[in-house]
């Protein structure tokens, strides 16, 4: 037989050889599945490169199907046969959300392969003398033992015994050094869907990403056995590079679900991973290829693999929830999709563009209650209306027509409620409207967050704080609802609390002026006037100028005892006030913290006709305290409260 040459692959302890296509540490055979192999063969080729998931995929399971679990299970057992520790990186790096790098150095050598030897024993035979081999005369029929078969039964004696005694030894050290039996997976009760990642798009392809994280939100917030963070949560990581599991604490969730979208021509490749967060092992993965009209299903097809994978005990109602299908008109439910990426940029402009997006959807199937509920939520938030009362006004009627259709959609009661609540003032409504929405979605944290603004007007405190808490539970970065949070205690006259609120959502963005609106707010009722203008006057630096902003800092000098600066300041918002709806309440404001009634109480009649959403607030803000006495203010706030248009 000619001598031929292998190769081996040197790295650590180990020794890769890629013609017998094993794994050896020290000499000794380590087992790995042929796959496991194969991705180990690419990933030391490839060393110090990163190597995509695709790519890895592909060279390993080439022209076949295979969904990305099957590469993290072989990563994995690749880790635990180099003797990875959880989180320790000497061979394999995981690049987040990418693939993988092989980072150890790796020396390679080229073998000559041994012919095959000769039987030893044949060997040894030929050299035996005759004599040796000849019948005893005392065994008649048997042979006498040569010096080779005794040298052997030395042997096989000998092996014999070192066999059960290394049997002993190994029935020893797993009885008393045994690992403990693999622990079942962490429970989820929290997770996140993380905005899935565009590669290789166009602006024509942008939103779908968002809106695929937008839908399997919506679609999993229907089970009430897990809670899922909110879009407004997740949305601010979709132009970072954190990776998935420091978002995942970040969020506190146990797990997380993230994932990208590749179009290619009329085809859409969809990635996804879902990855326990505690013990950074992927629960589920897959790939799916489809076209443009296919994305449904898609959405189908991972809402039940998640729910499948974290095991949850899914009810009746659960599942009928998980299937549903707003919309069959594949067009329409692209609409609406690219309606929620531009609704949530929250800015007059996306507002506008979402509008122009969810009213086409609506063309396309009039009958689509979430895009009636996109619009609702558009207008309930300001969008694109000449007034208050149009934008209300317009926001009831998508909610109704949503509600019409869909009567078990939380979002339409959640926009429903707001309007009945900051409009038409029926406070019982409004509340029979929040809770509707939460009895069909307990995870909607909106709901919550607007059910807790209406409990504060109606006096009830303590249920107040205890629906922000859960709002808060349910969307902890929202920056809103802890603003919200910061005001309902303010509201409460619990100050210390109302500005702890405050400065936990300044932390998390110092630019969110709404914060130190509140903020102002509560210095001036403690009294800290200085405080309170700094505030005020940052509000005025980060908005470019706000005239309720004027108002309060007219007010603070008036409560503080500088009256002729109040009335200077009064004097130049009346001048600027116009056509402005708010204006009569900001005046009404800085007439009260001079002392004077008539004039405060004659603009909150006309803010009244208005139908200014700010008045519902006379109720429990501490600004009108020097009203409560009077009699027309009384009258005022019943009016308010009690009288439903």
């Amino acid at each position: 037989m000619e001598l031929g040459k292998k190769r081996v692959i040197e790295f650590g302890d180990f020794q890769l050889d890629t013609a017998e296509r094993c794994l050896l540490q020290y000499g000794q055979p380590v087992p790995l599945t042929p796959k496991a192999f194969d991705t180990l063969l690419v990933l030391v080729e490839n060393r110090g490169r990163l190597i995509e998931k695709d790519e890895l995929m592909q060279s390993v399971w080439p022209d076949t199907f295979v969904e990305e679990a099957g590469l993290t299970r072989n990563i994995s057992s690749l880790r635990k046969a180099l003797g990875e520790a959880p989180g320790e990186t000497r061979y394999i790096e995981t690049i987040p959300r990418r693939g993988y790098r092989f980072v150890a150095a790796v020396k390679e050598r080229w073998l000559e392969d041994e012919p095959f030897a000769r039987d030893q024993s044949q060997t040894a035979a030929d050299e035996i003398p005759s004599e040796v081999s000849r019948v005893t005369d005392e065994m008649p029929g048997l042979k006498a033992p040569s010096a080779l078969s005794l040298t052997r039964t030395w042997i096989v004696i000998s092996i014999s015994a070192a066999a059960i005694l290394l049997t002993f030894i190994v029935i020893y050290l797993l009885k008393n050094n045994s690992s403990p039996a693999p622990a079942s997976p962490p429970k989820v009760e929290t997770m996140a869907v993380l905005p899935f990642r565009v590669i290789g798009g166009s602006s024509e392809t942008e939103h779908l990403g968002i809106s695929m994280t937008d839908t399997l939100i919506t679609r999993l917030s229907n089970i009430k056995e897990i809670k899922v963070r909110p879009t407004s949560s997740v949305f601010r990581y979709a132009s970072t590079d954190d990776d998935a599991l420091s978002v995942g604490q970040a969020l506190g969730v146990d797990a997380v679900l993230e994932g990208s979208i590749q179009p290619a021509g009329d085809l859409i490749r969809v990635n996804v991973q879902l990855i326990t967060v505690r013990d950074k092992s992927p629960r589920w993965g897959g790939r799916f290829d489809v076209d443009s009209k296919g994305m449904l299903a898609i959405q189908d097809e991972i809402s039940e693999r998640v729910a499948s994978a974290l095991a949850l005990q899914l009810t009746a109602e659960d599942r009928t929830r998980l299937a549903k299908h707003y919309t069959e008109n594949a067009e329409a439910n692209e609409l609406y999709l690219k309606g929620r990426y531009f609704w949530n940029k929250r800015t007059r402009e996306g507002y506008k563009k979402a509008i122009e997006l969810f009213n086409q959807a609506i063309e396309k199937d009039p009958s689509y209650a979430l895009a009636w509920a996109g619009l609702a939520d558009c207008y309930v938030l300001g969008g694109d209306a000449k007034s208050t009362e149009e934008a209300f006004s317009k926001a009831k009627e998508a909610a109704a027509k949503a509600i019409s259709i869909d009567d078990a959609l939380a979002e339409a009661h959640t926009s429903l409620g707001l309007t009945l609540m900051a409009y038409d003032w029926d406070f019982t409504k409004a509340e029979a409207e929040f809770r509707r929405a939460i009895d069909l979605n307990p995870n909607y944290p909106t709901a919550h967050h607007w059910l807790a603004d209406c409990l504060i007007l109606m006096d009830r405190v303590e249920e107040a704080i205890a629906s922000i808490r859960r709002a808060q539970e349910l969307d902890p970065l929202s920056l809103i609802i802890g603003r919200d949070a910061g005001r309902i205690f303010y509201f409460a006259g619990q100050y210390d609390q109302a500005i702890e609120q405050c400065e936990k959502t300044l932390e998390m963005d110092p630019t969110f002026y709404p914060a130190h609106v509140t903020l102002g707010d509560i210095y001036v009722q403690k009294q800290a006037y200085d405080e309170a203008i700094k505030h005020y006057q940052a509000v005025i630096d980060l908005s470019g100028g706000r005239a309720r902003m004027e108002a309060s800092l007219a007010y603070v000098y008036a409560v503080s005892g500088q009256k002729d600066e109040a009335r200077k300041r009064l004097a130049e918002l009346m001048k600027a006030s116009g056509q402005r709806p708010s204006a009569p309440f900001d005046l009404a404001v800085v007439y009260a913290g001079l002392g004077e009634k008539d004039q405060a109480l004659e603009l909150l009649e006309k803010a009244y006709r208005d139908r200014s959403y700010r008045l519902i607030y006379i109720t429990v803000d501490p600004v009108f305290d020097l009203l409560r006495s009077d009699q027309r203010f009384e009258q005022l706030v019943r009016r308010v409260t009690y009288s439903p248009r």
